[in-house]
């Protein structure tokens, strides 16, 4: 009755305040989809429509539920841990509500929804963009919290609610890579713990344009970490860990002729110039085979110093 009340009235401003007493009621109707996607379009403007009250409540006061104490990693698989329990496919639904959540999460100072729906539904008309924009936000919610996602009216923008409390693999590996010491054991460790948080490439088994530069921006950070690393293990005398490093590095880039020049120093330094001439060979062969190249005139030269 409420839906055929506003097909003919032309507006469902007031059922958004209205329905707020109904909310249990509302949630079941759009998880069955009932009414198709009106339900769950409902729910999304119930978070943003203006209440009775002439005083807003705080925002602890607004929320229904305590705040989930999030783990999110992106390095890698996405996965996200609400109260140390894992948000599996199920609880998503879609791959679209996960992949929103990071979307969002990738910008902390929000998105309006026509950006949003302009990056995640380009192709549609903007009516259907909208209705499953809201459909799929209710799916974020109800995988997460519902209070998770703040909508600011001032700026009309969707963002991570600033009262959740999270802890993220990309902030935690950017501040061991930016506030570390520049030197000693210190730093040194900063950067076995930055590399360890590398678990893969950001966002692994998406495609979507809005995390490509960022996945490359922190694989050249890991390349660098690596690289660095690397050489104050080959300064320190560790030659062990230096190669470990290097084989790390190759795996993620092939070409990076810089590892294979430092894994023939360590092989010398270690009195092994068969491996010196293994690790020659493996370099010369990749880059014939995959880039038509030989290689530089600087680890050829290193080379015949080496043997």
């Amino acid at each position: 009755k409420l839906l055929a009340l506003t097909d003919e009235l032309g507006y469902d401003r007031f059922i958004a305040v209205e329905a707020r007493r109904a909310r249990p009621l509302i949630q079941y109707a759009a998880s069955r989809r009932l009414g198709g996607d009106r339900f769950a379009q409902l729910l999304e403007k119930m978070e943003v429509a203006p209440t009775k009250r002439k005083v807003s409540p705080s925002p602890a006061a607004a929320v229904s539920t305590p705040l989930p104490r999030l783990e999110i990693r992106a390095l890698g698989t996405p996965q996200v841990l609400k109260d140390g329990t894992p948000v599996g496919k199920r609880e998503w639904q879609t791959t679209t509500a996960e992949e929103l959540f990071f979307y969002l999460l990738a910008h902390p100072h929000g998105q309006p929804r026509e950006q949003i729906t302009d990056v995640f539904w380009p192709e549609l008309p903007p009516a259907r963009a909208k209705s499953i924009f809201h459909v799929t936000v209710y799916r974020l919610r109800r995988a997460t919290h519902m209070e998770i996602l703040a909508f600011d009216r001032s700026s009309g923008t969707y963002g991570l609610n600033p009262e959740v409390h999270y802890w993220y693999d990309v902030e935690e590996f950017e501040r061991l890579l930016e506030t570390a010491p520049g030197g000693g054991e210190s730093r040194a460790e900063a950067l076995r713990q930055a590399i360890a948080l590398y678990r893969g490439d950001y966002m692994e088994g998406f495609y979507s344009e809005w995390c490509l530069p960022r996945r490359r921006s922190l694989e050249e950070r890991y390349l660098d970490a690596l690289s660095e690393l690397a050489h104050r293990c080959v300064d320190a005398g560790l030659y062990d860990e230096a190669l470990e490093l290097c084989e790390k590095a190759l795996r993620q880039d092939s070409y990076y002729e810089e590892m294979y020049q430092l894994m023939m120093k360590c092989y010398g330094r270690l009195g092994q110039p068969a491996r010196v001439i293994q690790v020659y060979q493996r370099c010369a062969t990749v880059l014939a085979e995959e880039l038509g190249v030989e290689p530089t005139a600087e680890t050829a030269a290193l080379y015949q110093e080496l043997i």
